[in-house]
């Protein structure tokens, strides 16, 4: 019997109460039964057990960089992004229509300090103010109340020459408790 859609064939009407094999359309044709086709399903649960196991590879690999490499991985980008660059910013003098200056920009420096280690190295707090031209009392009250912070101004808008002195007196590391 030749089936649909190479021709038409034969109609044969099952008889009452069975069920024929193949169903006819109006035209006289007829087509196979719909059968689940079991390559099919072997072939589905192949791409979906290959499809899990990328999921899985993915996933393990996020969570590595995440996680194990991520030091590394900021290392890297911090140096090939991240660039330190002095920048002196001399803006010159502002002068009135005679040519008197009004405001004259000059370069200053800052003198900074880690409270908590300045305070190890308690004998260095009153050659310290003395380089900065202060008491030791008040300097050491100042320092000891901020031992919160990391980061503590001593001394703002100090002239080059007189930060290069406190700098040449004063490089030394406190000891690390």
């Amino acid at each position: 019997m030749i089936r649909w859609p190479f021709g038409k064939s034969e109609t044969r009407r099952p008889a009452a109460g069975q069920r024929g094999g193949a169903r006819s359309s109006r035209s006289g044709l007829t087509r196979k039964p719909d059968a689940p086709n079991p390559s099919f399903v072997s072939r589905a649960m192949v791409i979906v057990v290959l499809v899990a196991c990328g999921a899985g590879v993915l996933a393990w690999k996020a969570a590595t960089l995440q996680f194990v490499e991520s030091a590394f991985l900021r290392g890297q980008g911090d140096e090939r992004f991240t660039r330190v660059a002095t920048v002196v910013a001399h803006r010159g003098s502002v002068t009135d229509r005679a040519g008197e200056p009004l405001a004259v920009s000059t370069p200053v420096d800052s003198v900074w300090v880690n409270p908590r280690e300045l305070t190890l190295a308690n004998d260095q707090i009153p050659n310290l103010a003395r380089a900065l031209g202060r008491e030791p009392e008040e300097l050491t009250r100042f320092v000891t109340t901020k031992l919160d912070r990391k980061f503590l101004y001593v001394a703002r808008h100090l002239q080059p020459a007189d930060a290069a002195k406190v700098r040449a007196r004063h490089s030394w590391r406190a000891p690390h408790a």
